[in-house]
């Protein structure tokens, strides 16, 4: 394979509406026939992500959770993760609650992909579940406290809130062994996004080691938000929308 394509999805690939376009569907679509080696890199988690490309008949292996997971669509199953340790999902789940932040815990158990919450209390957070819940059948479970997940199941932390609050928090998470991605909320005004996940994930990783395993000679990459920048960072060329 000479060149690999790598697209993000939200801002990118997706309309406003978080939507593929019948004219995106039918380009990709008659592309990918024509062999145009294509993947998709997106903080999505893989119930979401995999919905909303139902009718692109992609057969690559595509990026997750912003680096967390790839999941092989023609093997129907993940073949690569970085996880924390015990002791590091313990350790974040520790800073958000001294800083009194609610997060959903993205969770993978024996290649079951589930999310938990303790409350949902800002207006992002609800209408992120809802939406996930009306559109792509995703499953919420409320817990009473992280203390009754297995630490070591946990894959990411996704909290959302005002720019302020969550730099601060951020700004800790710097100096600890984690990874995080910060960026603007796509679909809720004056809200930004918060993902923390093991050092080891992000698109930049996920997409060099994508090339590896496809023996790629070069990625061409798309993207519009902050968290694109490690994934156009890995890319020998790279492109990003008018939007972004």
């Amino acid at each position: 394979m000479k060149t690999l394509y790598l697209s993000d999805l939200d801002g990118t690939l997706l309309d406003p509406d978080a939507r593929l376009s019948p004219y995106a569907v039918d380009s990709l679509t008659r592309m990918l026939q024509k062999g145009l080696p294509f993947a998709y890199a997106s903080g999505r988690t893989p119930d979401a992500a995999i919905k909303i490309m139902e009718e692109v008949p992609i057969v690559l292996p595509c990026i997750m959770l912003n680096g967390v997971l790839i999941y092989d669509p023609a093997q129907g199953k993940y073949i690569h993760q970085e996880r924390f340790s015990a002791q590091e999902a313990e350790g974040v789940a520790a800073l958000l609650r001294e800083n009194g932040l609610s997060s959903f815990y993205h969770c993978l158990h024996e290649d079951i992909f589930e999310t938990f919450y303790e409350r949902a209390d800002s207006p992002e957070m609800q209408d992120f579940m809802k939406v996930r819940q009306q559109r792509y059948g995703m499953r919420f479970a409320q817990i009473s406290d992280f203390r009754t997940l297995e630490p070591q199941d946990v894959i990411t932390f996704c909290v959302m809130g005002p720019y302020e609050q969550l730099a601060l928090v951020k700004d800790v998470l710097e100096r600890h062994n984690v990874g995080w991605a910060f960026y603007p909320n796509n679909y809720f005004p004056d809200s930004w996004c918060l993902e923390i996940s093991s050092i080891r994930a992000s698109k930049y990783h996920a997409a060099l080691w994508l090339k590896r395993y496809l023996g790629a000679e070069e990625l061409v990459g798309f993207g519009d938000n902050l968290n694109d920048h490690p994934l156009l960072k890995a890319c020998a060329r790279s492109y990003a929308v008018g939007n972004a």
